[in-house]
């Protein structure tokens, strides 16, 4: 579908990602006979599809997965033909980033040792070897701005590519680095922004906090009893105020925001201004990708058990280029 919601390829596959360098992960079949492969901009299979799991593909190379059986798999990276490059065998990895993959070791299957996580080059050789906790709850460890967020000895801190330690490990939780800026939570579950020598520009004091998009971050704080979200720039000062009951960062000038609408909520957009682009009416709203925005809504019941969604785009101006359908 183009921006204009009209059909470009054909629907033919049981699920499909969005494009990434040109290819888009597809999948056919359900439950054990589930299959995944590529396509172009053109809808051609270009990429065989027969991966038991794969994702999308990042600086040129994309990691394939095949179940051999036995709670083993076999992970390989691939480029743009489906030539395998490298395999990385009984691993799992997400995909490159700044030249570095994070690489998880005992991934799946029972009486292993646990999992953890470290870094491999784009020869699939380790420059960071596999040492930090992994919790899948916390989500994959990638570089960004040349840092990684990673967990060690039950604390946060920050490494380079070759694995010397910039950060020292002392905070709860930690993001990515952003805008030059990251998001940390103290020993006291207060939320700031640190800069790369780990100074915080931002000092600790919200409840919960995201990553800068747009010179503007997400931030909770406490309002009259409730957690509500606004919006701080570089310099800590809420710029929009906290009255979202939930909130994700800016993309391409707007952000998706939930206003309290019954047990549920609703979706709309806003501006860096604060001003309300697009009403809340959705129950649920992604950030905007290439000037359209995915957006949900439910026909059943507020209990998420008994809900019935329907899934659309639409654009900047709020109107459907596609409207909501099974």
């Amino acid at each position: 579908m183009d921006i204009n919601g009209k059909v470009k390829i054909k629907p033919r596959f049981d699920d499909a990602h969005d494009f990434s360098e040109g290819r888009a992960l597809v999948r056919k079949g359900e439950g054990g006979q589930t299959k995944f492969g590529y396509i172009n901009t053109q809808g051609k299979v270009v990429v065989p599809i027969k991966y038991d799991y794969a994702m999308d593909y990042l600086e040129g190379k994309a990691a394939v997965v095949t179940y051999k059986g036995n709670d083993v798999i076999d992970t390989s990276y691939i480029d743009k033909s489906g030539k395998q490059l490298f395999s990385i065998g009984d691993f799992l990895s997400y995909g490159f980033t700044e030249g570095r993959a994070a690489v998880i070791t005992n991934y799946i299957g029972f009486g292993k040792e646990k999992p953890r996580l470290g870094f491999i080059d784009t020869e699939g050789k380790f420059t960071v070897q596999p040492q930090y906790k992994y919790n899948f709850l916390d989500g994959m460890s990638y570089f960004q701005e040349g840092l990684a967020a990673v967990y060690k000895d039950e604390t946060y801190g920050f490494i380079d590519k070759n694995g010397n330690v910039k950060i020292n490990y002392r905070f709860n939780t930690a993001l990515q680095f952003q805008e030059g800026l990251a998001a940390v939570e103290d020993e006291n579950g207060k939320w700031g922004f640190i800069d790369k020598t780990g100074k915080y520009v931002i000092q600790p004091q919200f409840a919960e906090a995201n990553s800068f998009h747009d010179g503007l971050a997400p931030v909770m704080q406490e309002v009259n009893g409730k957690s509500l979200w606004g919006f701080i720039n570089k310099e800590g000062r809420l710029v929009i105020p906290a009255e979202y009951t939930d909130a994700e960062p800016f993309a391409e000038g707007l952000a998706a925001i939930e206003v309290e609408a019954g047990y549920s909520g609703k979706w709309g957009f806003i501006n860096s201004q604060g001003k309300l682009v697009v009403k809340p009416q959705f129950d649920y709203a992604e950030p905007f990708h290439n000037g359209l925005a995915s957006v949900q809504i439910n026909d059943g019941s507020d209990n998420y058990a008994n809900a019935s969604y329907r899934n659309g785009y639409i654009n900047k101006q709020g109107k459907y280029v596609w409207k909501p359908s099974k």
